[in-house]
């Protein structure tokens, strides 16, 4: 690039960058949008013809990421500075944030839609997208994302664990990654609910980041047809009841539920090889469960794991093993935690599938009931 065009570059970056300012301060549209959207769809190589791709061109995260990139590669050190002091602005920018992932490919993917007040499941193009409406009234803090070694939302925990959980005792999959898209709902659309025009704005802004930073976004360009769904009848007034009873200050039934979504990603990987892991993360969330079995019979009483059984027995009486299984589950759980145990003499824990598929079911079962008093059996 020579220097004349690298200086044509940066001044006309420079400008959008300033109207971005514009835009976001006054809410308002650009003075010049349709030389902004062509700038940026031109620069990154977008597919023309998508009239959600041509509208996000002009988004002020879009822009902003843009703009870094390439201050980034020039050593445009105002420019960046700017940008920078925009996006803190944007980030901590009152009101609900959408938080949308594309739903990776693989067998018993959840095949129907299910919107909620803050969740939308749903399908563009053929593909699953996750979208989740999120409120830092839940937290109390200005960032959203609480964990410094994951990246999963509140609502997020509550909508996949109903799908991935509580859906068939777990039959169904709702794998996703790190390829995820924060925006402020005021950026996102114009309407105060999740409706048809939802999923294809999720695609079209997921696709648009894979241009921008690719190597993380790389599986939002996923075009195969590795997507095994199920579609079979549902029972979505049990979901439904299940969600409506998940707190989201509830951070005993937060954890428990993180927990065992985390076991099936990590049973689920590729050639069983962290099966072990799967499991590990299973008894601790059957611990979950118990605790909140507790407390639905006893309050806010000290956690008694006897009692907690017995409780179970007299009301599970469709499931008579479970006070065996809890308690062979918790040898095992020993194992798997201490590098040496009374109950194994090998340097291994003794694992089988049983171990995790059964144990799976019965903690759906038990969180189903410990959130909402109702059995998740029709049978019951």
């Amino acid at each position: 690039m020579d220097s004349f065009t690298r200086e044509y570059t940066r001044n006309n970056t420079f400008n959008i960058l300033i109207e971005n300012l514009d835009y976001y301060k006054k809410h308002a549209m650009y003075k010049n949008e349709e030389l902004v959207r062509t700038t940026v769809i031109n620069k990154l190589g977008l597919p023309s013809g998508d009239r959600f791709i041509y509208e996000y061109a002009s988004n002020p995260l879009v822009v902003i990421d843009l703009v870094r990139d390439l201050a980034f590669k020039f050593d445009w050190r105002e420019e960046s500075k700017i940008a920078f002091t925009v996006l803190k602005s944007i980030e901590q920018s009152p009101g609900s944030l959408i938080r949308v992932r594309k739903v990776l490919p693989s067998n018993y993917v959840f095949g129907h839609e299910l919107k909620t007040k803050n969740s939308l499941y749903c399908f563009a193009n053929g593909f699953p997208y996750l979208i989740t409406r999120n409120s830092r009234r839940h937290t109390g803090e200005t960032e959203l994302s609480e964990l410094t070694l994951g990246n999963i939302l509140r609502e997020e925990v509550k909508t996949i664990s109903s799908l991935s959980l509580i859906l068939n005792y777990g039959s169904c999959n709702i794998p996703i990654n790190y390829a995820y898209c924060d925006i402020p709902e005021f950026l996102f659309h114009k309407s105060k609910n999740f409706n048809e025009e939802t999923p294809y704005r999720a695609a079209a802004l997921l696709h648009i980041f894979s241009f921008l930073q690719p190597s993380r976004y790389e599986s939002a360009l996923i075009r195969d047809t590795k997507y095994a769904f199920r579609t079979e009848d549902i029972d979505f007034k049990k979901i439904r009841l299940y969600n409506n009873n998940f707190k989201l200050r509830d951070k005993l039934a937060l954890r428990t539920a993180f927990l065992l979504i985390k076991s099936k990603y990590l049973a689920y990987s590729p050639d069983y090889i962290f099966m072990e892991d799967a499991c590990a993360n299973l008894f601790f969330g059957l611990e979950g469960c118990l605790r909140l079995i507790n407390r639905r019979f006893f309050g806010d009483e000290n956690f008694n794991f006897k009692k907690t059984i017995q409780a179970i027995e007299r009301t599970f009486s469709y499931a008579p093993g479970y006070s065996s299984m809890l308690e062979d589950a918790y040898n095992l759980r020993v194992n798997i935690v201490h590098p040496e145990s009374k109950f194994n003499d090998k340097w291994f824990p003794i694992l089988y599938a049983e171990d995790y598929h059964e144990n799976l079911e019965m903690a759906a079962d038990l969180l189903y009931f410990a959130l909402t008093g109702d059995f998740l059996k029709n049978e019951a």
